[in-house]
């Protein structure tokens, strides 16, 4: 017979693990989001990270470096880079279950240091949003 303190125990520690963002699938996503990033053309490297904020609201962000040396051809590889973590988010999760995920948070750089955030990927967002927290990853869908 498995002792009720055990089970209390051991069910609480899943809770606690999935509520904090370090539950199952946390590490597989990640991943997928950064290979995804860095697949694209011009990218040097992705340090893309997955998890909850308060009240559980889910978010990817990081950075991804990119070898393009103009602000055109930085934000093509910008724009490229949110159509791959779109897609891998979805394919890895399903759309219903990633598509309010945000990722305001997510910056590129570009080979000379400068930084693009969203609101230079996507101007019309800032005057929609008005916070980077309110940039999702449907945002993005093609």
């Amino acid at each position: 017979m498995v002792a009720r303190r055990g089970l209390l125990g051991g069910a609480a520690t899943a809770a606690t693990l999935l509520l904090s963002g370090c539950g199952l699938g946390k590490g597989s996503l990640e991943k997928a989001l950064n290979r995804a990033a860095e697949d694209v053309d011009g990218v040097t490297s992705a340090g893309l990270e997955v998890g909850f904020e308060a009240e559980f609201r889910r978010y990817v962000r990081g950075s991804v470096e990119t070898s393009a040396a103009s602000s055109e051809e930085a934000l093509e590889v910008y724009g490229a880079v949110m159509a791959a973590i779109v897609a891998a988010a979805y394919e890895h999760s399903g759309r219903e279950e990633q598509r309010d995920r945000q990722a305001g948070e997510i910056t590129l750089l570009d080979a000379s240091g400068a930084e693009y955030d969203m609101w230079d990927l996507l101007p019309e967002l800032e005057a929609e949003r008005g916070r980077l927290d309110g940039v999702l990853l449907s945002d993005f869908e093609g």
